[in-house]
């Protein structure tokens, strides 16, 4: 009996080391176990930072620099610009009417002067104007919506504040279907383009 109780005793005292152990083994690693839960909220709170950071940039071009919807704001709509040079032919075809031009430069002040020069020419140039015109290629482009040519010279004279004439009077005049057409077809022109179209022709006065 005596053997026995002493057994049991070494077993007794051998469990409670034990789960002393275990306890102290299990408060020893709970700031560790805390440290990894905290570290792991904290990876996935970046995570759905760098989630909302990519919803809120706008969508690129190709080119990496605007919005595709604001560049075609730029772009949007039909722009007009005026251009000078001399119609060398006009024509008609069911209603439409076609105008044949060579485009050149119409210079003034110090760009008047400094081309003169490069040309060989008086510089400064007389009435403080000089057309450039090195490059002869012609354009055929179309008319819309053309009431009137304004004209600033005459048969007979010039009228500088310019005067209009009817797009079909002059359309016949300077196909020679009107005489005196020389007046129309030698004077140099501003063209109003729309969208690759001509809307305007004004004759530039040159004094």
């Amino acid at each position: 009996m005596n053997s026995k109780s002493s057994v049991n005793r070494k077993v007794l005292i051998f469990l409670l080391i034990f789960l002393l152990f275990l306890g102290t083994g299990y408060a020893l690693l709970a700031p560790f176990r805390g440290g990894t839960e905290v570290e792991t909220e904290t990876i996935t709170s970046t995570d759905e930072e760098v989630d909302n950071n990519k919803e809120q940039e706008p969508e690129m071009t190709e080119e990496g620099s605007e919005p595709a919807a604001e560049k075609e704001e730029e772009v949007d709509g039909s722009s007009s610009s005026r251009h000078f040079g001399y119609i060398k032919g006009v024509s008609e075809s069911a209603g439409n009417y076609t105008i044949t031009v060579d485009f050149a430069d119409f210079l003034t002040g110090d760009e008047a002067a400094g081309a003169a020069t490069a040309h060989g020419d008086e510089s400064p140039p007389p009435n403080d104007y000089y057309i450039v015109n090195d490059d002869m290629t012609t354009t055929n482009l179309p008319t819309s919506g053309i009431s009137s040519v304004i004209m600033t010279t005459k048969s007979d004279g010039v009228e500088p504040e310019g005067y209009p004439v009817n797009f079909g009077v002059w359309f016949d005049t300077y196909i020679g279907m009107i005489s005196g057409s020389e007046f129309v077809t030698d004077a140099p022109y501003w063209i109003t383009l729309e969208a690759g179209v001509v809307t305007a022709i004004e004759e530039q006065y040159l004094p």
